[in-house]
């Protein structure tokens, strides 16, 4: 078991790592490395803890680069068929990330979207003709 502080830009908290987990995630817990976490808040009147259940060195996380024109994402039909492409594989730990023809910001899809085996994820993404790519959320050459 470990308590840790954890940072960033925003501020700190404390997290909690149990046993299991902890045999899990114990090559990540090094000062001042750059990571992923995945848990549970616990609030408890003032104060936040935050329950860890897996961590990923940010370096190694993935995501799905979805580029939509316009009409696309205003139409409510390619989007229910966007949704159902996706279902097989939801339940991972890959965002996609939207990028909309004409529109200078990219939308990333709620945590109910994110997908697992990526790659199959871009096969079926393709075959309907969607342009989708695998890349890594932070830029390799600016992660340690």
């Amino acid at each position: 078991m470990a308590i840790l502080q954890i940072e960033d830009l925003s501020g700190s908290v404390e997290a909690v790592v149990f046993p299991k987990v902890y045999e899990k995630v114990k090559e990540f817990l090094q000062k001042d490395n750059r990571v992923v976490l995945w848990g549970k808040p616990d609030r408890k009147e003032e104060t936040v803890k935050l329950f860890i259940d897996d961590m990923q060195k940010i370096a190694d996380v993935s995501m799905i680069r979805l580029h939509i024109k316009r009409e696309q994402a205003l139409d409510l039909g390619t989007l229910e068929h966007l949704r159902e492409l996706l279902r097989p594989y939801i339940g991972g730990r890959i965002p996609i990330i939207a990028q909309v023809e004409g529109i200078s910001q990219m939308v990333r899809l709620g945590n109910q979207y994110w997908v697992q085996e990526a790659q199959a994820v871009l096969q079926a993404l393709h075959r309907a003709g969607f342009q989708a790519f695998s890349d890594f959320l932070v830029p390799t050459n600016s992660a340690p």
